[in-house]
């Protein structure tokens, strides 16, 4: 499939908004209604907005007096904002930088975190109900997708920094890319990290560009190449039947990132949200649409990059 015809096949999905395909050299955008500068949920996008301000944090730890690394143990950083059972605090005290971003927290409740399960009217106790949650894996053993790490995650940020993680994304991320307008949901003391985040299509193709620019051209502007890296390239095996038959094979998990069995990262939000990037054909997708089932969508793009890795 050539890229024409992929973005023929775009431009036919219902419900699209915005897509932008920059492949071979080339880029190819579309946009529906003048969308590209309003504010949309990005849904699952947020986890990668996440990892790229811990990343940032781990760059920046001398300025804010810690030593870090992503074998870093978190409970220690945490544990003043929540009050865990002891058999779950024994748990919680082996768990490192590295498995919260790769999803190996422990926690086997796939919808932990989810906003129709919680409680938002009671958000100031969030924390503790995560740390509460059954811990059924040591950590660092079992991928379990959720948003309970990112929350954590949110929280670590903020204790380390002082800045609460929109604030941090604000200061260090959205304002040296030139991002002035955005909104995140805030969950009691903390941003609600994984979900929430509203920004405009064009200002997440220039955190997409970043990611290109320091993977690609070790350029490490506003974040270490080293972290790119890390994110990019696969952490952690899946296991389980759901993901052999998702639409894009996910096979790995990278830093709070999917990593396909053609080799290429993608985030996906559940209302039709995608962003891809192969570092092997320097491929970057990204799509904003409010569709209520994206399968199609991810069908036609992993055939896209299949065809264009077979091409020499």
């Amino acid at each position: 499939m050539e890229t024409r015809e992929y973005i023929e096949e775009l431009n036919g999905l219902e419900n699209l908004d915005c897509a932008y395909v920059s492949c071979k050299g080339t880029t190819h955008c579309l946009s529906q209604n003048n969308y590209s500068n309003t504010l949309h949920n990005i849904r699952s996008l947020s986890k990668l907005v996440v990892s790229l301000c811990v990343g940032i944090l781990l760059d920046r730890q001398q300025e804010f007096g810690v030593a870090l690394s992503l074998d870093t143990p978190v409970w220690a950083f945490v544990k003043k904002h929540a009050n865990a059972n002891d058999d779950n605090r024994r748990l919680l005290e082996k768990v490192k930088l590295i498995d919260l971003l790769n999803q190996t927290t422990g926690f086997s409740d796939e919808t932990l975190m989810f906003r129709n399960t919680i409680d938002l009217d009671n958000a100031d106790s969030l924390m503790d109900m995560v740390v509460n949650s059954p811990i059924t894996y040591m950590p660092g053993e079992q991928f379990v997708y959720s948003n309970a790490s990112a929350y954590i995650l949110s929280c670590f940020v903020q204790e380390i920094s002082g800045y609460r993680l929109d604030e941090f994304a604000r200061k260090y991320l959205f304002e040296p890319l030139g991002i002035e307008e955005f909104e995140w949901d805030i969950y009691g003391k903390f941003c609600a990290g994984a979900s929430g985040l509203k920004l405009s299509f064009n200002s997440f193709r220039k955190i997409a560009e970043l990611i290109r620019a320091n993977y690609a051209l070790r350029m490490s502007k506003i974040i270490s190449y080293d972290y790119i890296r890390y994110l990019v390239e696969e952490q952690k095996r899946i296991k389980g039947t759901r993901y052999l038959t998702a639409p894009m094979e996910p096979i790995a998990y990278g830093l709070l990132v999917y990593r396909s069995k053609a080799n290429f990262i993608y985030v996906n939000g559940a209302g039709g949200q995608l962003f891809v990037y192969d570092p092997d054909k320097d491929i970057i997708i990204l799509v904003f649409s409010h569709m209520q089932h994206s399968t199609k969508l991810a069908n036609l793009t992993y055939e896209f990059i299949n065809k264009c890795k077979k091409e020499k």
